[in-house]
């Protein structure tokens, strides 16, 4: 959804927004970071390459959070991204 031609989208269930704005990106960077280089790991078996996925699936994330539809959790989203 768009609020005040900003992209903003719920973060998970709970009251948290996220949105182009670094200091909120960075909370989602914190909170998914281990769990996106996990999922990465799994699939490239190798450290460096993990690493590279995982600042690549963030990029995508800034990049594309406006079509993010709520419609599934966030992390599920972001999931979906990684694989």
């Amino acid at each position: 959804m768009y609020r005040a031609g900003k992209k903003v989208a719920k973060l998970g269930e709970g009251s948290s927004y996220i949105s182009g704005e670094i200091e909120e990106f960075r909370t989602v960077v914190e909170e998914y970071r281990s769990r996106v280089y996990h999922t990465a790991y799994g699939i490239v078996q190798n450290v460096e390459d993990a690493k590279d996925v995982t600042q690549e699936v963030f990029l995508k994330i800034y990049a594309k959070i406006d079509t993010y539809k709520g419609l599934a959790r966030l992390s599920t989203w972001i999931y979906r991204i990684t694989v």
